[in-house]
């Protein structure tokens, strides 16, 4: 608790005190109406009001951290969405390369597919990978495991 507050609570307790010894005095000098008024008037000035500022500064002190966290939020939020469309960007960019990549190689076997049932067999279909389309590239291209195959 700041250094400030206490004193402010350290008032608030002397007022109350300040407030039950004059309602004790005005009791015990049989003057009950004349304590009263000394006591909510104390209480009213040095109680009630300090209490009152203490919590409307707590209430502003609470609304501000409440605005700097939805601020603090709100930004989170949105770095996390940018990041997010960087990523889905990222993605869509490599896969459009992947799918480039792997299209180059089944149009070149497509078009010396073609050129084979159109009777070319001179036509060979060139293509170097590792992946299904090397396998079969040397079938397509009419070298198969007997070798060319020119009719």
């Amino acid at each position: 608790v700041p250094a400030e507050e206490r004193r402010t609570w350290g008032a608030v307790r002397e007022s109350a005190s300040e407030a039950v010894d004059a309602l004790k005095q005005g009791v015990e000098n049989g003057s009950s109406d004349a304590g009263m008024a000394s006591f909510e008037d104390i209480i009213e000035s040095r109680v009630m009001l300090p209490v009152d500022q203490a919590r409307d500064d707590v209430r502003s002190r609470m609304k501000t951290e409440q605005d700097r966290v939805a601020t603090t939020v709100g930004s989170s939020r949105a770095f996390l969405a940018l990041i997010l469309l960087g990523v889905a960007l990222g993605a869509s960019v490599m896969s459009v390369l992947f799918t480039n990549r792997l299209m180059k190689g089944l149009r070149q076997l497509r078009a010396s597919t073609r050129s084979l049932a159109q009777g070319e067999y001179h036509e060979r279909f060139e293509y170097e990978g590792n992946d299904e389309i090397a396998e079969v590239a040397p079938v397509s291209s009419g070298s198969g495991a007997s070798g060319d195959q020119n009719p």
